[in-house]
């Protein structure tokens, strides 16, 4: 599951990001790796309005959005939070979770229960 995209905007990949910056000559970090923050800042920035509006948030490493839904499918609950966290908070709650790997549905739904 990736970073959550704002609602109304189309999730922009990476080679957006780099096509941008070829384009408006900003840095890419190359044709691999990680982007240049400020690069994303402008990218985001210059998306951020209008038809075809994009977000780029591959800053937030680590960082992932839990959902529980209702009987209905209706969203109840919704949180953003890093995966370390969440398995902070498992841990401490008695669940057995492993350093790295998916978290089980079990822990997920709990964690966003406790919320």
């Amino acid at each position: 599951m990736a970073a959550a995209t704002k609602r109304g905007y189309r999730q922009a990949t990476a080679q957006d990001v780099r096509d941008f910056a070829q384009a408006n000559g900003l840095p890419a970090g190359g044709s691999r790796g990680r982007l240049p923050k400020a690069t994303i800042a402008e990218f985001n920035a210059a998306h951020a309005t209008g038809k075809g509006r994009a977000f780029y948030g591959g800053t937030s490493v680590g960082v992932r959005e839990y959902t529980l839904t209702g009987p209905k499918g209706g969203v109840q609950k919704r949180a953003v939070a890093k995966s370390s966290a969440v398995r902070a908070w498992a841990a401490e709650n008695g669940y057995e979770v492993s350093d790295k790997g998916r978290l089980s549905t079990e822990v997920k739904v709990a964690y966003l229960a406790s919320l």
